[in-house]
């Protein structure tokens, strides 16, 4: 019985995953649509326009398109942090920064990770 009820949390789960993506399909086609008499030219137009410039942009050289142009943060100063290796991961800060503190037993979870996997750490356990 457990073995179905597994079976049927991840089929749900397929399925769900399965209409999320054919709904941003169809939301894609929709915003396509400028002429409400004729959505399915409207359709058929743009989306061979959008193939068009895949292609463009693929097959020459020196255009920017939306598929090869850099990202928005590209040439940004990252946000670079002292100490420990594992902690001096670096960054860019999009949008409102916002601090976010646990509560003690998280907190305390994480900091006996951090004494029992991390290797810089192991030097001073023993």
């Amino acid at each position: 019985m457990m073995f179905l009820i597994g079976y049927y949390h991840q089929l749900t789960n397929m399925i769900n995953c399965i209409l999320q993506s054919y709904c941003r399909y169809l939301h894609r086609l929709k915003c396509y649509v400028r002429n409400k008499a004729h959505p399915e030219g409207c359709i058929a137009e743009a989306y061979i326009a959008e193939e068009c410039m895949i292609f463009c942009a693929r097959y020459l050289q020196g255009v920017e398109t939306k598929e090869n142009r850099a990202t928005r943060n590209c040439g940004m100063d990252a946000v670079k942090r002292d100490g420990l290796p594992i902690f001096s991961s670096s960054g860019y800060i999009i949008g409102h920064q916002e601090i976010d503190y646990f509560d003690y037993n998280t907190f305390s979870q994480v900091h006996q990770y951090v004494l029992f996997n991390c290797e810089e750490v192991a030097q001073y356990a023993q």
